[in-house]
């Protein structure tokens, strides 16, 4: 099977559907709860193969190419917990720092203005995680938005802010 043919299987119903079966597999592998895990693969996880396999129609290279979409969704999964264990609890511990360095009358504007930038911003859903930890951390009405592919926006709008509330000896000459 072409890595063209496997990249559109993907996209299959029955390969969705194997995908989610595993993933759930590899979670509860990733949470310790090996049982739990064998139970869904000896039980649901072959129907849902043989699906996804019935869908290449014949393809002689499909077992191969499940493998390795497999294998691809046991990496996700791995990294999605390490974004959850490591990730998440190290951006909530330095936005509450900097969030507790803030003056007081700047902190309601800063808890609905944090934008995440940067490889991290890329993790889906990582926004609405940081901002559902921010509030059962007792912040109120946090409000977290990613940068995304119009992050220079957000750079000039923020320099606009701040050039907007200098006040005029905060200014410099850079150039003669």
């Amino acid at each position: 099977m072409s890595a063209q043919a496997e990249a559109l299987h993907r996209f299959d119903p029955p390969w969705i559907k194997t995908g989610r079966v595993y993933r759930r597999i590899c979670l509860l592998r990733l949470e310790g709860r090996k049982d739990d895990a064998k139970r869904v693969m000896d039980g649901e996880f072959p129907g849902a193969e043989a699906e996804a396999l019935a869908a290449c129609r014949g393809e002689p290279d499909a077992g191969p190419a499940l493998r390795s979409f497999l294998a691809g969704e046991a990496e996700r999964m791995a990294m999605a917990v390490a974004l959850a264990e490591v990730l998440v609890p190290e951006l909530s511990q330095r936005l509450a720092a900097l969030i507790s360095s803030a003056s007081s009358d700047s902190v309601v504007a800063l808890l609905q203005n944090i934008i995440i930038t940067g490889g991290g911003s890329q993790s889906r859903g990582i926004d609405t995680v940081l901002q559902k930890r921010l509030a059962d951390e007792g912040y109120e009405s946090p409000r977290v938005r990613l940068a995304g592919q119009d992050f220079q926006r957000y750079v000039a709008l923020g320099a606009l802010k701040a050039a907007r509330a200098a006040r005029e000896n905060q200014w410099q000459v850079l150039f003669d």
